[in-house]
């Protein structure tokens, strides 16, 4: 991160029986919160992706509808970043947050979210 700190993504076994997969975020070595996507038959039906990040005391949902369909952030029901690719590998993710470490947070589960459903 910006200020040195160290952020790991720790894959956990995937659940075989929907084909959800989790991850759990480890911030400067303590467990701060996991990542899970959603691949709920709701879901799947209307071609949506979503993803949701517990990160401290908040859960935060990232979801799209598809290849080269925007992404949107969403905290407590209230759309606070939306991210897109720019061209090629340069993806942009633009959010209201003023606090940098939750900035820098939400980038890296967008990029995970991005290179777990092909976008």
């Amino acid at each position: 991160m910006s200020n040195g700190d160290q952020v790991i993504f720790k894959g956990k076994k995937e659940n075989k029986i929907h084909g959800n997969k989790e991850w759990i975020i480890v911030h400067n070595d303590v467990e701060a919160g996991t990542v899970r996507t959603d691949r709920s038959i709701k879901n799947v039906t209307k071609l949506k992706e979503s993803l949701y990040l517990e990160y401290g005391q908040d859960l935060y949902q990232f979801k799209s509808f598809g290849i080269g369909s925007k992404t949107e952030v969403y905290l407590n029901d209230s759309l606070i970043a939306t991210g897109e690719r720019v061209r090629g590998s340069v993806y942009e993710l633009d959010t209201s947050s003023e606090d940098q470490t939750q900035s820098e947070i939400l980038f890296m589960v967008y990029i995970l979210f991005n290179y777990q459903f092909g976008q």
